[in-house]
């Protein structure tokens, strides 16, 4: 029984590891596209 719960918690601990490295990797990217833009946006306004 104490096999079970651990490979569960094991399972999910590994699930949402690779979970929040995506959505952080999602986050990075998206962070460097609107400042990206931001910049675009400088420009065109002078």
């Amino acid at each position: 029984m104490i096999e079970v719960v651990l490979i569960a918690s094991a399972t999910l601990g590994i699930v949402l590891y690779l979970q929040a490295r995506f959505s952080a990797r999602e986050i990075r990217r998206n962070r460097d596209r609107s400042l990206g833009s931001l910049v675009i946006l400088e420009r065109s306004d002078r």
